[in-house]
């Protein structure tokens, strides 16, 4: 369900959120703002969620994930070169942009981190 509202003058946007389920961010939840990508992968110069240099096979700029509040839907688009997986196993194609729905699972770095689109 997605709550647009006015509170005042001001119009409210729900955010999305991301809810890692084991590695380096275990039991962390992440916002995802309306309207900006938030980018997960080892290089803290162009990374917003940054992994430790120990997941080697997390890319320097793993993925990129989007939230739009008015559909509720995420994008997801992987940008590595080891992989960006949903559910356990469709691997996502580079460079191209998919929109997934809430609750679905996203591992990166050959399942090394997994978090779910909440």
């Amino acid at each position: 369900e997605i709550l647009i509202g006015l509170v005042g003058s001001e119009m409210c946007i729900e955010t999305g959120a991301i809810a890692w389920l084991d590695g380096q961010y275990n039991g962390c939840h992440f916002p995802v703002d309306p309207g900006k990508e938030v980018i997960i992968g080892r290089d803290p110069s162009v990374s917003n969620i940054v992994i430790d240099g120990k997941y080697t096979t997390v890319s320097k700029r793993h993925c990129g994930i989007r939230f739009d509040p008015f559909s509720g839907l995420y994008t997801v688009t992987d940008y590595s070169s080891n992989g960006t997986y949903i559910n356990g196993g469709t691997k996502l194609q580079p460079h191209t942009p998919l929109q997934l729905q809430p609750n679905t699972v996203v591992s990166i770095g050959k399942g090394s981190n997994s978090f779910r689109l909440n």
